[in-house]
């Protein structure tokens, strides 16, 4: 991501839990208070991981309306992200896609294909379930 900041002309911020060290701020970085910052991630699953970065960039003052990821593992991350705190998600691949070009490049079998998906669907009803207990 910090690579893509830079690309932009855009600041990085890195939110974290707050540190014992250096500032000690949750924030590492150049931000002001409400500037609108994406929260990036290499993959989505349940989403879960995105809600403690999205807290911390929202209590500092930093709007967030957007999380992009490389890969949406489609397993309800989108939906409850949406749901809970209207975040919407961009993702530049789902497993799906990038399962079939591996699977048409010959570099996974039919067999990993069917079981990698089959998983997958396993923990988006699992997920799915929770959604609805929690609702």
């Amino acid at each position: 991501t910090l690579s893509l900041a830079i690309l932009l002309g855009r600041p990085h911020v890195t939110p974290r839990s707050r540190k014992t060290h250096g500032s000690g701020e949750p924030i590492d970085g150049i931000w002001k208070v409400g500037q609108t910052a994406i929260l990036g991630d290499d993959v989505m699953n349940a989403g879960g991981s995105k809600v403690p970065a999205f807290f911390t960039l929202r209590e500092s003052g930093i709007i967030v309306k957007h999380v992009i990821v490389l890969i949406d593992y489609e397993a309800g991350g989108r939906d409850m992200l949406w749901r809970r705190y209207r975040l919407r998600t961009i993702s530049c691949f789902s497993i799906k896609k990038v399962m079939n070009h591996a699977r048409d490049l010959g570099k996974i079998s039919a067999k990993e294909y069917k079981e990698a998906l089959g998983f997958n669907r396993l923990v988006r009803e699992v997920v799915q379930r929770d959604a609805e207990r929690d609702s």
